[in-house]
């Protein structure tokens, strides 16, 4: 064979092989650049994205995960953390033993950012791009703006009305009755059904809601529930009070939905809390909402009309609530608060862990629009 065949064919692999290390990059990193580019355009990915293909990726999720009685997406995560574990024990190891060269270290940690840009692109196609839709504020064609102290004392009493009536319309009795979790399940689905008759962008098939595997970590995490992105479950602490329950779990079902905002969720729970005929339900989102509007009244130093007070009973309720949660205060619950704060803010939500709180100003904005809560 002459020299300069062989020459060339030695180029040509060596040129094939630069390719193949150029596209590994490549691809990736233009993927994520058409995604941080969609994001500029919250109309297109409302219409096509959270009402389009988003719309089958989570019904997809919930029908292969709905059936199955424990946390597929708790046990995944624990499989990666595992994973990532072993790995960064195996790599420090070698180190210390001298057996990684800078070669293989500069491979490792170059593999180890193109995984990460996978993961990313990965999360934003089956969720993240909901960060940045239109989302309920469009389809109700709300108004929101800036309100008044007198539009929350406003809010305040209307809610001390609603909570007073749902708590009463429960039970009489000092102890609140409890209801299972498996009806407390399939109740805030049906919620949703029946909600669909009034807005049919509510609409909720194939049921994926279950008892968190981690329960034993919320203390340290700060979680009453959160939705699996990867898996498409909604998971539920169930060692709160139980009335906090009915209203997480709705929450937890709008973020199936697509309401990746924690603003929004929390209003689309409550329309479907409080649109439903159930009682206990109706009492969970309206207790929650009133605790926003308390703080959102203390944070302006004032109070609401007090010829308009809450009951006993659910004062009752409120102590039993804070005395749970002062009992598993701990100083790692802020700073991982603080962290989800930081993951908050990063997809478009400036508030960070204040976003909870903004569904005051939505509820204000409804209550302008529609005339009720």
């Amino acid at each position: 064979m002459p020299f300069c065949v062989l020459f060339t064919e030695m180029e040509l692999q060596r040129t094939q092989i630069l390719l193949k290390k150029l596209l590994k990059w490549f691809i990736p990193l233009l993927l994520i650049l058409l995604i941080e580019s969609l994001k500029l355009f919250p109309a297109i990915i409302e219409k096509y994205y959270s009402n389009g293909c988003y719309v089958y990726i989570s019904r997809f999720l919930r029908i292969i995960t709905g059936y199955i009685p424990f946390s597929v997406g708790d046990i995944f995560y624990c499989i990666v953390l595992v994973s990532v574990i072993y790995r960064v024990i195996k790599f420090i190891v070698k180190i210390i033993r001298k057996e990684a060269q800078w070669k293989y270290v500069k491979l490792r940690f170059l593999k180890f950012i193109r995984k990460l840009l996978w993961v990313y692109i990965w999360f934003n196609l089956i969720w993240g791009l909901n960060y940045y839709r239109e989302g309920i504020t469009t389809q109700l064609h709300l108004k929101v703006e800036n309100y008044s102290t007198e539009d929350l004392c406003n809010l305040t009493s209307l809610l001390i009305t609603k909570t007073n009536e749902s708590r009463l319309a429960i039970s009489k009795d000092s102890v609140l009755p409890e209801q299972a979790l498996k009806n407390i399940y399939l109740q805030a689905s049906a919620n949703y059904n029946f909600t669909e008759n009034n807005f049919a962008f509510l609409q909720y098939k194939n049921k994926s809601v279950k008892k968190s595997l981690y329960t034993f970590l919320a203390p340290y995490f700060g979680f009453t529930g959160y939705y699996n992105p990867f898996s498409g479950e909604a998971q539920l602490r169930d060692d709160v009070p139980r009335i906090l329950i009915p209203y997480t779990t709705s929450h937890e079902i709008a973020h199936q939905l697509g309401y990746a905002s924690e603003t929004e969720a929390n209003f689309v729970g409550y329309l479907a809390a409080a649109n439903s005929n159930n009682n206990y339900f109706k009492y969970s989102v309206y207790l929650d909402l009133y605790r926003y509007a308390r703080i959102e009244l203390m944070m302006r130093n004032t109070l609401p009309d007090n010829n308009n007070k809450l009951d006993s009973l659910v004062k009752m309720d409120l102590r039993n609530i804070n005395r749970f949660f002062l009992k598993e205060k701990n100083k790692v619950s802020g700073k991982v608060m603080n962290l989800y704060g930081m993951y908050l803010q990063a997809n478009n939500q400036q508030k960070g862990i204040n976003s909870y709180d903004d569904v005051i100003s939505l509820l204000i904005a409804y209550y302008k629009q529609y005339g009720k809560i």
